[in-house]
């Protein structure tokens, strides 16, 4: 009978760590939807950044103001190229965690 009870505690651990394990998976597949909107931002406002500066490049011959405009909004889409890149930074490093903690719960 203590054997079985030994039996019933090692199953117990053992679905307690497969918990976590789906748990941390499911973490996991969050963060790397978030981190591909991510990228998928950052590529847009960089596509959208190259296209201002063509446009600031071809204006330049125009008025200044306009110009002046374009680079207002090349300096904000490179602040928020910034912050994208951070949050893909980070995001990447969870993942890291994320996958080294479920690698960590199989071994």
């Amino acid at each position: 009978a203590g054997s079985d009870a030994g039996d019933v505690d090692g199953d117990s651990d053992y679905d307690e760590r497969e918990d976590q394990i789906f748990e941390l998976t499911i973490q996991l597949i969050d963060t790397k939807l978030r981190l591909a909107e991510s990228d998928f931002e950052r590529d847009e406002a960089r596509l959208h950044a190259r296209r201002l500066e063509q446009r600031l490049d071809d204006s330049a011959a125009g008025s200044r103001a306009a110009g002046m405009e374009l680079g207002v909004e090349l300096t904000a889409l490179e602040v928020r190229n910034a912050r994208l890149e951070e949050e893909a930074k980070r995001a990447r490093a969870r993942i890291a965690q994320l996958e080294a903690a479920a690698a960590g719960g199989r071994g």
